[in-house]
């Protein structure tokens, strides 16, 4: 878990990146965390005489960064808002958490499901994308899978929420994969900060 003073840290906006290049950028492919039937409807289906298709997650693309070295590393799944995926997010702030010390995975999570934008209405099913990007990086060798949060901008932020409130979709989850609760969430009005936080 990162601590309540590097949470508070990475809340805020960095007030610069730091000249240690992060490894190259690099694009992965995911899938979002499959939804498992409710017991409602696994229940109605019984009673019809239905099989139930098993749940599918939605392909994704992510860009995954982090610092030198062999890790294992914190790391930092990121949730674009409503707008999509701006450079300033993809590259910026994947810069930023990887001099201090974090993998970054910036989820896009509209690419694949050929959305411009979700402005207008709220797209519920970004809480199962954040799901698959912490699996994916609690996957990797070079992440220490204890040590992984969300980072939500804008409506981002809403799905970073509701995948760590308690007892929200989590529920509607594989019982054995491990959940984390640590949120960051970012708006345009909080204050810079002057120092980095270390991992």
């Amino acid at each position: 878990m990162l601590s309540r003073k590097a949470l508070a840290v990475l809340i805020a906006l960095g007030a610069g990146l730091s000249a240690e290049a992060a490894l190259a950028d690099e694009t992965v492919q995911f899938e979002s965390a499959p939804v498992k039937p409710s017991p409602f409807r696994e229940r109605l289906a019984r009673e019809r005489g239905e099989v139930v298709p098993q749940p599918q997650g939605m392909p994704l693309v992510g860009y995954l960064s982090r610092p030198p070295g062999d890790g294992p590393f914190p790391a930092v799944v990121v949730m674009h808002g409503c707008g999509g995926l701006s450079a300033r997010l993809q590259t910026g702030w994947a810069e930023r958490l990887n001099s201090w010390g974090y993998v970054a995975l910036v989820v896009d999570s509209f690419k694949t499901r050929n959305i411009k934008d979700t402005c207008a209405s709220y797209l519920a099913d970004r809480v199962y994308d954040a799901y698959g990007a912490l699996d994916f990086l609690a996957g990797q060798g070079f992440v220490d899978p204890q040590r992984v949060a969300l980072m939500g901008f804008s409506a981002g932020g809403i799905a970073t929420l509701e995948a760590t409130k308690a007892d929200g979709d989590e529920q509607l989850m594989d019982p054995a994969s491990s959940r984390r609760r640590s949120a960051i969430i970012r708006s345009a009005d909080q204050p810079k900060v002057t120092r980095p936080c270390r991992p």
